[in-house]
């Protein structure tokens, strides 16, 4: 194989993950726009590299360059899972994990000579992370928060159950809650919730300012999933 045959390809695939490593870069994900290059590009030059050695070795010698396509699959897998983050009831990374193997894809199909097709794919890719995200965030659905309340309260139990109930009544699902008793005495409770994301924040917390000896009330910030 020429150069005239491969360099095209190795351009491809660089074009092919830096468009969806740069949707990941404008979204702030650690694995951006370097890391999809990098993974396609090596992709691409991994199959090449099989195609070449099937055509040296010939008909003497068995070898399947389809096993390097599978092997670089089985790879990305680990990185891809180094991509995902999970706390508790939230699951972060899903969306850029997917994008890795997506690359990885991009790379292959590039390497054996299928430019218009890897081309295509990543336009529909492209398509599903832009115009997608924004219908995801018009339509209904269940998010997971974590509010903190704390109170001068010397009972957390009693506590707990008076915000779990007030919670409950909210139409929000409490599923963990975390007591920590500071030094300095009261009570510092962490409410793992589960709830609609069109309730409001505000409302929840005005309701459970009003219970006796509450000093503060406020939402974690946590990282949407993307």
């Amino acid at each position: 194989m020429g150069p005239e045959s491969w360099i095209p390809r190795i351009i491809a695939a660089l074009l092919t993950g830096g468009a969806i490593g740069l949707e990941r870069q404008l979204h702030g994900r650690p694995a951006g726009l370097r890391t999809h290059i990098l993974v396609s590009v090596g992709a691409a030059l991994m199959t090449i590299s099989g195609i070449e050695v099937a055509a040296a070795v010939g008909a003497a010698t068995r070898f399947d360059a389809s096993r390097i396509a599978a092997g670089v699959v089985t790879g990305i897998g680990f990185l891809g899972t180094g991509a995902i983050i999970r706390t508790k009831d939230l699951v972060r990374g899903l969306t850029t994990a997917a994008c890795i193997w997506f690359a990885a894809g991009a790379g292959i199909a590039c390497g054996t000579g299928m430019i218009v097709e890897a081309s295509a794919a990543t336009l529909v890719a492209l398509a599903v992370l832009v115009f997608l995200g924004f219908a995801e965030e018009r339509l209904p659905r269940v998010t997971y928060r974590d509010l903190v309340v704390v109170s001068s309260s010397s009972d957390p139990g009693v506590l707990r159950t008076e915000c779990a109930g007030l919670l409950t009544g909210l139409g929000i699902r409490v599923q963990d809650t975390e007591v920590e008793i500071p030094v300095e005495g009261g009570v510092r409770l962490v409410f793992h919730l589960r709830m609609k994301r069109h309730q409001d924040g505000c409302e929840v917390v005005r309701r459970l300012r009003g219970i006796g000896g509450t000093t503060s009330v406020s939402w974690q910030q946590q990282t949407p999933e993307t």
